[in-house]
């Protein structure tokens, strides 16, 4: 799906959780300015998003920066009235917004602490909830609009660690089906993007390349996923182009459909095969490899 110049022109666009160099959601208010859209980035005051923001502006795109902390309702309200009356007009917003900061703290049910958990609903979830109470109306003053959160593809696939995250992601999910099926008739679209492994910066900086390659060799296309992919499909159900998808939840999982081995034939590993028993073994190996090397970072 190529970002092209004026798939957004004249459209205004809010997009929450971009304050990172390098990450899905600064990837994504790069491909919105692209692709001609007027942008406010938000984040927390303490992320390096002025300095997004300075990247595209020197560009010659569009673009204002306010900080936001998700948790506080207050906070919400002022960004999109920011939004709002900077632009004279709201027509999308794009929830990039995550609790990275507790992934390493974020375990089983049995180690999990209580503060991890409603931590990361608070971002992950109310937050996202705040962001639609008053997106919604701002977009209603207008034709509609459209809505696209950022979930997870572990939301169906499950995890063996980072329970907090998983279950508050599958809460968006259905955040994202509710706001759809209730504001679609006036005009509202709503969908999520689930994305399975994603080489951001972060996750760069913290996966060992031998661990990276046996991830990518396990995925059904034999390669791993970039914030430009997410991106790209942020534009697109943002544009007009996408006008007949609501209530979605798009997944950009390469591991979907597992694999018992590098590319190999696609089948049903849910099962008591030893195929399937070999994956899930190898595969709990690489997370946990992958999170403890997270921990340390």
């Amino acid at each position: 799906m190529q970002v092209r110049p004026n798939d957004l022109k004249d459209m205004v666009v809010l997009v929450v959780g971009c304050g990172t160099p390098g990450s899905i959601g600064s990837a994504i208010a790069q491909a919105l300015a692209d692709a001609g859209a007027a942008l406010v980035l938000a984040d927390l005051a303490t992320s390096k998003l002025v300095a997004v923001g300075q990247k595209l502006v020197e560009q010659g795109h569009r673009v204002l920066t306010q900080a936001v902390d998700l948790v506080s309702e207050n906070s919400v309200e002022e960004l999109v009235s920011f939004a709002q009356k900077s632009f004279g007009r709201l027509d999308a917003v794009v929830n990039a917004a995550a609790a990275t900061n507790l992934i390493g703290r974020d375990r089983g049910v049995t180690d999990m602490e209580a503060a991890v958990w409603d931590q990361m609903f608070a971002v992950n979830v109310r937050g996202a909830m705040f962001i639609c109470k008053y997106a919604i109306p701002a977009m209603l003053t207008g034709s509609g609009g459209a809505i696209v959160n950022i979930s997870a593809g572990k939301t169906l696939r499950g995890d063996v660690d980072t329970t907090a995250n998983s279950a508050s992601k599958a809460a968006l999910n259905a955040l994202t089906r509710s706001v759809a099926t209730i504001y679609g008739e006036r005009g509202i679209r709503c969908n999520a993007i689930a994305p399975g492994p994603i080489l951001t910066e972060l996750v760069n900086s913290v996966v060992p390349p031998a661990i990276a390659k046996i991830i990518r060799d396990c995925t059904l296309l034999g390669e791993l996923g970039v914030p430009e992919d997410i991106a790209n499909l942020a534009v697109f159900l943002v544009s007009k182009r996408s006008k007949m998808y609501s209530k979605g939840k798009i997944r950009l999982d390469l591991l979907a459909v597992k694999h018992a081995g590098p590319r190999s034939r696609v089948g049903d590993f849910s099962g008591p095969s030893a195929r399937a028993a070999k994956f899930r073994t190898s595969w709990r190996r690489v997370t946990w490899e992958c999170i403890s090397a997270s921990r340390k970072w």
